[in-house]
C-alpha cells in the first residue's frame, strides 16, 4: 500500500483514539518498530508485550487491548495490499480495558472503510486512465486510418512515417521518437531513412547507439528501458523504449521512444502520471510499427505495379512503331491532342489522364494487321481497307485482358465511329459514341491529315483545320470540333502562314514522362 495511505490511517486512528501512536512493521521475518529509533517510553519498556500482541493480531486481524503495567496498551492493524504487516501501537492512560477494546473495534471499522474507499478510488482512477488512453489511442488510429485511406501513390513511406510517428509522441508521452533503419539495402528497398521526430537534444546517432547496445535483445522482442541510465553521444538518457519492426529475429527497422514526459495538464490526468514507460506505450509503438511496415510494403508493391504498367505500355507502343516507321510518334501526338481537347471541354483531370493513355494505345490493334496491308505505299483496295477496319476490334481484344487498362477500351474500339453513324466497327452515331472515342476521333483524324505518308505529303495546317471545321455534325462531334478550333487558334493564330504543326505539340515533357504522370495520377 502507498505510504500516504498508511499515514492517513495513522492520522485518523490518532484522531479517534486521542493518543499518539507508533508504527510497527511485521516484515514476515521479524517484528520491529518503524523507524528503528521509535522504540522509546512504554513501548521500549514493555516491547516483548507489544511484540506478542502484534503476533496475535497478525493471526486474527483484529485489534487487541491489553494491560501494560498500570496502563493499557493496544495493537491496531492497518489495511495494506502488500505482503508486510503494519500496526499501530500505543498506550491509553485512562478508562477501562473494555472501553478501549470497543473504541479499537470502532476505529478498525473506520479504517476498513477508509481502505475500501481508497481502493475503490485507485480502481476508479485506473479505469479513468484506461478510458482516457483508449480514447486517445482510438482517435490516433481513426485519424491514421483516415490518412491511410486517402493515401495516394505519391505519398512516400518517409512521409507516412511522419504522419504515424508525430502524433504518437503525445499519446505515448515521450519527448522524441526515432525511426532507425537497420541497413542501407532496407533504406533503398522501402525508400525509408532514419529520422528523429519531435523537438529535443537527441539526434539520430543517439537512437542508433541505443539500438546497437541492445541489438541482441531487441531483435526478438520490445525493450523497456526504465531507469537504465545509458551514456549516448549527446548526453545521459534514463528512460526509453525500443520496438522492432518487421520479421521476428531479423527486423528491418526499430522505433525508439526517448525520454518519458508527464501528460499534458489539459487532459486532467496528471494525478495518475506514471513516470515509467509500460506495456501501453509498447503496444502503441508495436501498432505503429506494424502499420508502417505494412504500408511501406504496399507502397513498394504499388510502385512495382506502376512500373509493370509502364513497361507494358512501352512494349505495346514500341511494337506499333516497329511495324510502321512512317507512323512513328502518331500515338504520342494523338494522345497529347486528345488530352488538350479534354481539358478544353473542362473534363476532370482524371478523365483527361485516362483519355491520354487511351490515345497512346488507340492503334494497338494494328499489331494484328498484315504487313502487306499496313505498310502498303499506296492507296488501299476495298478488301485491304476492310482488313484495316479490324484493328479497333483487335486492339480491344488485346487490352481487355489487362484489367488496369480497361478504361481505355471505349476509345480503342470506337475511335473510328462517325457522328452521322457511318463509321466502324459498330456504326454508332451521336452521343451513343463514348465521349473518349469522340475526342480521339478528332485528334486521330487531324494527326493523320498533318502527317506525311510514303504516297503523299502532309496536309497544310489551314487545310486540315478547315476540313475538321466542315466535318462538325457529320463526321465529328460539333462540341469537340469547337474545342479543337479554340485550341488550335490559341496556339497558332495565323494558321494560313504555318506549314509545320509541331508547335502545337511543344511540351517540356517527353512522351514517357507524360505517360508516367498519367499512370501515377490514376493510381494504376
Amino acid at each position: 500500500m502507498a505510504a500516504e495511505g498508511i499515514v492517513a490511517q495513522k492520522k485518523k486512528a490518532e484522531e479517534i483514539l486521542r493518543v499518539s501512536c507508533s508504527l510497527i512493521l511485521d516484515s514476515g521475518v521479524m517484528i520491529k518498530p518503524w523507524p528503528s529509533h521509535a522504540l522509546r517510553g512504554c513501548l521500549a519498556d514493555h516491547w516483548s508485550d507489544f511484540e506478542t500482541a502484534a503476533k496475535k493480531v497478525g493471526l486474527t486481524g483484529a485489534p487487541i487491548a491489553f494491560v501494560v503495567s498500570d496502563n493499557f496498551g493496544f495493537i491496531l492493524p492497518l489495511k495494506t495490499s502488500d505482503s508486510q504487516g503494519w500496526y499501530l501501537a500505543g498506550v491509553q492512560l485512562s478508562g477501562t480495558l473494555q472501553s478501549l477494546q470497543q473504541l479499537l473495534d470502532a476505529t478498525n471499522v473506520v479504517l476498513d472503510q477508509m481502505y475500501t474507499i481508497e481502493q475503490q478510488q485507485i480502481q476508479l482512477d485506473a479505469s479513468a486512465m484506461q478510458i482516457a488512453r483508449t480514447f486517445e489511442e482510438q482517435c490516433w488510429l481513426r485519424e491514421l486510418t483516415k490518412h491511410l485511406g486517402l493515401c495516394r501513390s505519391n505519398n512516400s513511406p518517409q512521409q507516412l512515417a511522419g504522419e504515424i510517428l508525430q502524433p504518437l509522441r503525445s499519446i505515448a508521452n515521450c519527448k522524441q521518437i526515432a525511426l532507425v533503419i537497420s541497413d542501407k539495402r532496407t533504406s533503398y528497398k522501402f525508400d525509408l531513412n532514419s529520422e528523429v521526430f519531435g523537438d529535443g537534444n537527441w539526434q539520430i546517432e543517439d537512437a542508433e547507439t541505443l539500438v546497437e547496445i541492445h541489438r541482441s535483445e531487441i531483435d526478438w522482442e520490445p525493450l523497456l528501458g526504465n531507469m537504465r541510465f545509458t551514456e549516448l553521444p549527446n548526453g545521459l538518457i534514463s528512460s526509453y523504449v525500443i520496438v522492432p519492426i518487421g520479421q521476428v529475429g531479423s527486423p528491418f527497422a526499430y522505433l525508439v521512444a526517448m525520454d518519458r514526459l508527464p501528460p499534458p495538464t489539459s487532459n486532467g490526468l496528471g494525478f495518475m502520471y506514471d513516470p515509467e514507460f509500460g506495456s501501453f506505450e509498447v503496444g502503441l509503438m508495436e501498432e505503429a510499427g506494424a502499420l508502417l511496415s505494412t504500408q511501406a510494403h504496399n507502397i513498394r508493391l504499388f510502385a512495382e505495379t506502376q512500373q509493370l504498367v509502364l513497361g507494358t505500355l512501352r512494349s505495346m507502343t514500341r511494337a506499333i512503331d516497329a511495324r510502321d516507321s512512317y507512323t512513328q510518334g502518331h500515338s504520342e501526338r494523338v494522345a497529347k491532342l486528345a488530352f488538350e481537347l479534354a481539358r478544353q471541354l473542362s473534363l476532370p483531370e482524371s478523365t483527361c489522364q485516362e483519355i491520354y493513355l487511351a490515345g497512346v494505345l488507340h492503334d494497338i490493334g494494328k499489331i494484328g494487321v498484315p504487313d502487306n496491308v499496313l505498310l502498303k505505299a499506296g492507296p488501299l483496295t476495298d478488301e485491304e481497307f476492310e482488313v484495316i477496319k479490324l484493328h479497333p476490334v483487335i486492339g480491344f481484344r488485346i487490352i481487355e485482358q489487362l484489367a488496369k487498362l480497361d478504361f481505355t477500351l471505349p476509345g480503342i474500339l470506337h475511335h473510328h465511329e462517325r457522328w452521322d453513324g457511318r463509321g466502324y466497327p459498330d456504326k454508332l452515331a451521336g452521343t451513343d459514341i463514348p465521349l473518349m472515342a469522340r475526342i480521339l476521333a478528332v485528334a486521330d483524324s487531324f494527326d493523320a491529315m498533318t502527317s506525311s505518308r510514303p504516297y503523299r505529303h502532309h496536309m497544310p495546317l489551314a487545310k486540315a483545320r478547315k476540313i475538321i471545321a466542315e466535318g462538325a455534325g457529320s463526321q465529328w462531334d460539333p462540341d469537340i470540333v469547337a474545342a479543337f478550333l479554340r485550341w488550335v487558334d490559341s496556339r497558332i493564330p495565323n494558321v494560313e502562314e504555318v506549314e509545320d504543326v509541331s508547335p502545337l505539340y511543344e511540351s517540356a515533357d517527353s512522351m514517357w514522362e507524360s505517360v508516367s504522370s498519367a499512370v501515377l495520377s490514376l493510381n494504376l
